[in-house]
C-alpha cells in the first residue's frame, strides 16, 4: 500500500532512512602525480541533496569535544604564562598564579561539563530523534 503525500497527493513518497541510504555512496581513488614518487589516496562519501535532507540525527561529540576544550584551555594557560614571564623563570605575583590556576580549573570544568552534556544528549534525546527519523516519510514529487 503506497503512502500518499498529504500536501500534493502524490504516491512518490519514500521513507527517510531509505532515501538517505539510496543517496549515499563512498568513493576511493589512488593516483600517482607526475614527477612525484608517492601515491595519493583520496577517500570519502558523496551524498545527493535528498540524502542530505534525509540524514539521520547526529550524535553529540563527547570525548573529542572535551579534549578540544582542554587543549584550548591549556593553550590559553600557556599564553598567560608566556605573557607574564612564568616560562622564563621570572618571579610572578600571586594574582598571576591564581589566574593561571583559574585558567586550568576552568578548562577542565568546561571539558567535563561538555562531555557530560553530550553523554546525556546521546542517552536521553538521540534515541527519540532516531525513532522519529525512522518513521518519517518524504515526498519526492
Amino acid at each position: 500500500m503506497p503512502i500518499t503525500c498529504p500536501a500534493c497527493g502524490s504516491d512518490r513518497t519514500q521513507s527517510c532512512p531509505a532515501a538517505h541510504s539510496a543517496g549515499v555512496s563512498s568513493f576511493a581513488s589512488r593516483s600517482t602525480p607526475m614527477g612525484l614518487g608517492t601515491t595519493v589516496t583520496t577517500e570519502g562519501l558523496a551524498m545527493t541533496g535528498l540524502a542530505t535532507q534525509c540524514a539521520p540525527p547526529e550524535p553529540a561529540l563527547t570525548f573529542r569535544a572535551g579534549c578540544g576544550i582542554l587543549v584550548i584551555g591549556w593553550a590559553v594557560l600557556f599564553l598567560v604564562m608566556l605573557v607574564t614571564g612564568g616560562l622564563a623563570g621570572k618571579q610572578q605575583s600571586d594574582a598571576v598564579g591564581w589566574l593561571e590556576m583559574l585558567c586550568l580549573i576552568a578548562s577542565v570544568a568546561f571539558a567535563v561539563w561538555l562531555t557530560c552534556r553530550g553523554i546525556r544528549y546521546n542517552a536521553n534525546v538521540l534515541p527519540g530523534l532516531l525513532k522519529t527519523w525512522q518513521r518519517t516519510w518524504i515526498c519526492t514529487a
